[in-house]
């Protein structure tokens, strides 16, 4: 796997920018802290994102004001979170045969805090095969 040679494709290559990403890369698959620490940071950022949306959402149907400079901003964020919600909906009722909407939110968000939990209690996760299976 890519994950195992990330020291030798560092130590080749002299580009900062892609060094300092693949140490990104190594961090969070091996520090249990680091990662637990991205993935609050991940969550709070998805957290502000879908405020934003839902409060330009009201300023164009309750107000009708549109922010042109700002609309294909998010708009595509929207497309991205919309996106990535069906992906796991379509994934969720072909792969594990879940057709309530209910019980996939509620499977993803135990799956989430199980995850989590295993990250506090330094549990060795292989992300990889982790993300894979579940």
């Amino acid at each position: 796997e890519l994950i195992d040679h990330l020291d030798q494709i560092k130590s080749s290559s002299c580009n900062e920018y892609l060094n300092d990403e693949i140490s990104f890369v190594q961090n969070l698959y091996n520090k249990n802290e680091f990662a637990e620490e991205q993935l609050k940071v991940f969550k709070i950022q998805i957290q502000e994102d879908l405020l934003m949306l839902y409060n330009f959402r009201n300023k164009i149907v309750h107000n009708a004001y549109m922010d042109n400079n700002t609309l294909p901003y998010y708009v595509n964020k929207c497309m991205w979170y919309s996106g990535d919600l069906l992906r796991i909906v379509i994934h969720e009722h072909i792969n594990k045969r879940i057709k309530d909407l209910d019980e996939i939110y509620i499977t993803n968000h135990l799956r989430w805090h199980k995850f989590i939990s295993e990250l506090q209690n330094d549990k060795h996760i292989d992300l990889i095969k982790y993300l894979d299976n579940n």
